[in-house]
C-alpha cells in the first residue's frame, strides 16, 4: 500500500493543491440536495413567520403594543401544541 501511495505522491498533491485552490476561490460548494433539505427544515421551524403569516394582518398603518402580540403568538402557539415562548415579545426564542 506504501509503495502505490509513494508512486502516486505527485497526482495526491496536485489534486489537493486544485483542491484547496477551488476551495479558497469558490468556498464550500453545497449540494443542491443540502441546500433544499436546510431550507426547507429552517422554514418548517420559523413558527414566528408562520404565525405572521397565518394569524397577523398585514396593514403598514396598524400599531399594537408589544404584550398584546406576545399574548396572541402565545396563544396562536399553543393552539399548535408548541411550547410558548417567554419574555416580552414575539421574537422571543421557544
Amino acid at each position: 500500500m506504501l509503495q502505490k501511495l509513494q508512486a502516486e505522491a505527485d497526482a495526491i498533491l496536485a489534486w489537493s493543491i486544485i483542491g484547496a485552490t477551488e476551495w479558497y476561490e469558490h468556498g464550500l460548494m453545497v449540494p443542491e440536495r443540502v441546500r433544499a433539505a436546510s431550507e426547507a427544515y429552517a422554514d418548517a421551524m420559523d413558527s414566528l413567520g408562520l404565525w405572521l403569516t397565518e394569524d397577523c394582518e398585514h396593514d403598514a398603518d396598524a400599531r399594537e403594543s408589544a404584550g398584546v402580540l406576545h399574548a396572541a403568538y402565545r396563544i396562536w402557539k399553543q393552539a399548535r401544541t408548541r411550547r410558548p415562548t417567554t419574555g416580552s415579545g414575539p421574537n422571543c426564542r421557544a
